[in-house]
């Protein structure tokens, strides 16, 4: 079974979006825990894993769109 390209761009695509959000969430957490002064730590480290993971992901479907 082949990937298609199309499709392997749209992954990539979508992983990229899904990226930035995970980053979004590392800046936009602490601001809003501010009024609970309290930061989870735990929760943002999840956060920024989940960030990388996802950006090598789409990296690795970018990969596939120039083969």
């Amino acid at each position: 079974m082949k990937l298609d390209l199309t499709l392997a761009s749209l992954f990539s695509d979508l992983f990229i979006n899904l990226s930035a959000g995970w980053f979004g969430a590392v800046l936009i957490l602490p601001a809003t825990t501010k009024l609970l002064k309290k930061v989870n730590w735990l929760i943002m480290f999840g956060n920024i894993i989940f960030a990388i993971l996802t950006l090598l992901v789409a990296y690795y479907f970018r990969l596939l769109t120039k083969i």
